[in-house]
């Protein structure tokens, strides 16, 4: 056991009997590895993108929820105006002027 941890240490291994079916291991180890890195790699990218996808459906989600309430606020002061319109009432034009009393 020590004299093959010798072997490789001191790099014995790539210039045996064996050395041409060692170089292919240790190439084929590499490529696995570099395969590995590569796809891991990917995935992180793939989940921080679908995180920022996730993030922008809240964002667009909370616009629609927004315009439906202003959609439904402009449909019921509309619906107001034709039922008070029969009687003489309608919406104001010219804002309010405020008259302020000043005791002397």
């Amino acid at each position: 056991m020590k004299a093959k941890i010798i072997d490789i240490l001191t790099l014995r291994v790539f210039f045996g009997t064996n050395s041409k079916a060692t170089i292919q291991i240790f190439a084929f180890l590499i490529a696995i590895g570099f395969i590995g890195i590569t796809l891991s790699n990917q995935s992180d990218f793939k989940a921080f993108k679908i995180k920022q996808l996730n993030d922008e459906i809240n964002v667009l989600q909370s616009d629609y929820i927004d315009l439906k309430q202003q959609v439904q606020k402009s449909r019921l002061s509309s619906q107001l105006e034709n039922e008070l319109e029969p009687f003489g009432l309608k919406p104001i034009e010219k804002p309010i002027e405020k008259i302020v009393v000043v005791n002397r």
